[in-house]
Parts: structure tokens; sequence; C-alpha cells
């Protein structure tokens, strides 16, 4: 172990099936930068982080194994994925270890898939990172903050299972540094979203899967004005999507698979740049190509 202390990368994330047992002896390793936790460790292993203050990156963080509080003193972090499940990590909690890392800039926050939600998670967390340009939840936290409580340099959002009650685009759209969004499986329990008029202004990929509950889609004219890329997956409910036209004018990817019930918008016609399409929007792409190449076709 004295080998081991001027160590500065470790890698614990092994590909097995059996947990991994872990005896405590990383709160040794003080010199350490980096950081990455296997997802399975037995269930009797317990960690004290508190002491790694030099790291920058932090992977698989599991509070079952470790103490929350112990992130407190990580300020230099800047990668942090955190693995929620047991007992004794309440959202006020995490809220509160979290708050003291001032650089992090890319965040990953999950559950265990045994793991339930109590009372106090309806609020959700409460943001306060100045320079975080990833995020990505896979937890439950059905109500998201206003956009002026949200980072306000975020690039990238990707939320799953969060089993919002409300529509996140009105928030989600005036974030103006975003330029990719994923919404995941059940991350959206609500029937209509709308994205308005010069929302957006950055977004170039946006991806919707498995939004169960999603019946109707609205884009009016001037959102997403950079959008290259637009995938719609497994949204069975999904019958009515309006946009109008001068939304999306630089569309060149759309794939829409699994969405039986909806019917394709008229203002498609008016996005002259669609290059490559799969499921549905292969129909539209080769609808497109046809009318290029003979404007009198009677399919077209």
């Amino acid at each position: 172990m004295r080998n081991l202390k001027q160590l500065l990368y470790m890698n614990l994330c092994v590909n097995s099936s059996f947990s991994l047992y872990m005896p405590n002896f990383l709160k040794e390793l003080r010199e350490l930068t980096y950081l990455c936790l296997s997802r399975k460790i037995q269930k009797k292993v317990k960690m004290e982080l508190a002491n790694l203050v030099k790291l920058e990156t932090l992977e698989n963080f599991p509070t079952e194994h470790g103490n929350v509080r112990d992130l407190q003193g990580m300020t230099r972090l800047m990668t942090l994925s955190i693995y929620i499940g047991g007992k004794g990590c309440s959202m006020e909690t995490l809220s509160s270890s979290l708050s003291k890392i001032k650089h992090l800039e890319k965040l990953t926050v999950y559950n265990n898939i045994l793991y339930t939600h109590t009372d106090d998670e309806e609020d959700g967390l409460v943001w306060d990172f100045v320079h975080l340009k990833q995020l990505e939840l896979n937890i439950y936290t059905p109500k998201l903050p206003d956009e002026t409580h949200f980072p306000a340099h975020l690039t990238t959002i990707s939320l799953t299972m969060c089993r919002l009650k409300e529509d996140p685009m009105p928030i989600l759209e005036k974030l103006h540094h975003l330029k990719e969004v994923r919404l995941g499986d059940r991350s959206f329990c609500g029937s209509r979203m709308v994205c308005s008029m010069g929302g957006f202004p950055q977004l170039q990929k946006l991806s919707m899967t498995k939004l169960k509950e999603w019946e109707m889609w609205i884009v009016e004219e001037g959102s997403m004005p950079l959008l290259l890329f637009l995938d719609i997956d497994c949204c069975e409910r999904l019958e009515e999507w309006i946009l109008e036209e001068g939304s999306m004018p630089l569309l060149r990817i759309l794939d829409i698979i699994c969405c039986d019930k909806l019917e394709l918008p008229d203002g498609l016609q008016f996005i002259t740049s669609l290059a490559y399409g799969r499921g549905m929007g292969k129909k539209i792409f080769e609808r497109r190509r046809r009318l290029l190449q003979n404007p009198t076709h009677p399919l077209c």
C-alpha cells in the first residue's frame, strides 16, 4: 500500500458479473486525481473518500457505500457521476454536498433500479453549478427548476426516468447554450409539448425516446434554427405533430421509429435540407429525392 500513496489514476470499473470486494484503502491515496469505481460492490463495503481532495474526476460514486458529505471537500472535481442506492441519501443532503463543488463541468446522477424515491425528492436537486456544461439525470425528479436556476452555460442535457409532470420545453428552450437534448424513457409523463418561436437558438441534436404518454408536439415558427438531427423513437401515443414553416430549417437527419400513430406534418415540405432518414424519416427523404428528380411524378 505504501507504494500506491503517490498514485494519480485508478480505474476499478471491471467488467464482471460478480460484486467487487474492496478493503477501505482508498482514503490513503491522497494524490489521486482520477478515480473510477466499480458499479458492482459487495453490500458490506464502506468507503471513506473525504481525504481525496485532489480528485478532478470521480466516476460511479455509490451513496450506498460512501458518504455524500465526503464530496464537500473535493472542490477540484470537474467530472462526477453518482449512483444512488440504499438509504440515508436525501436530495437535500445531496444538493448541499454538491453545492460545494464550484468547478464541476460534467455531472451524472442515476439511481439503482431497486431504489424507491421519497417525498423530499418532489422538488429535485438544487442547482448551483456555474461552470456545468453536461448534465445527465436518471432519477425521479418530477419538477425542473426554472431557467434562471439552471446552469447558464449548459450545452448538453439528458433526462431519463424523471417523470416530469409539466412540459420541459418552455424551460429548456431558454437555455441558450444548449446544443444537445435527450429525453429518454419516462422522462416526461405529460401528453403535450410546445417549442416556442425563437426557442433553442443553438440546439443541434434532439432525441426523444419512450415517452409513453406523449400525444402532441407543436413546433412554432423560428424554433430550433440550427437543429441538424432529430430522433423520435418508440413514442407509441404520439399522433399529432404541428411543424410551422420556418422551424428546423437546417434539419439534415430525421429518424422516426415505432411511432405508428403519428401523422407526418405538412411543415416537413418546407425543410429542403433533409439528407438522410430512418423509419418514417426515410420515407420522407425518399419522397423528397423523387420530387427533386421528377417534380411531375404522380407519387410526389
